[in-house]
């Protein structure tokens, strides 16, 4: 999961620009995703950040668990990662934080139920937001 460091930098992001994190944050990729949302409803800041931070989690650490279903991950599976992390365009902080994800997802034990429960709660039946998670 992400640990206290990434969860600092992750806030740090999000109040440098309200609404918007940096080109540099989370990803500009992510950013645009996340503009969606103000189509249908104003987050503030702090349930901006959470949803940001539970989807980014989300994403990596799913992606991580379903390469390693069948035992091995293949190149063609760390190729699709690093093809994602690249267009969300994040910063060398948050590629190192999704990389982790990643691993982590493949981990014995990976808590699956736990992370996607949490990715609903946060993601409040946002479907623009579910759509990009399956999509990635």
């Amino acid at each position: 999961m992400v640990g206290q460091a990434d969860r600092r930098r992750l806030r740090v992001h999000a109040r440098r620009s309200p609404g918007r994190t940096p080109r540099g944050g989370l990803g500009h990729g992510l950013d645009r995703g996340m503009g969606l949302l103000e189509d249908s409803e104003e987050l503030d800041p702090g349930a901006r950040e959470r949803v940001q931070s539970v989807f980014f989690t989300a994403t990596f650490s799913v992606m991580g668990h379903l390469t390693k279903a069948d035992g091995r991950v293949s190149k063609r599976e760390i190729a699709l990662a690093e093809s994602v992390i690249a267009r969300m365009e994040l910063s060398p902080d948050m590629r190192r934080v999704a990389i982790r994800l990643f691993t982590e997802g493949k981990a014995e034990g990976f808590p699956l139920d736990d992370v996607l429960k949490q990715f609903r709660q946060e993601c409040h039946r946002r479907r623009s937001l579910m759509r990009m998670f399956i999509e990635i």
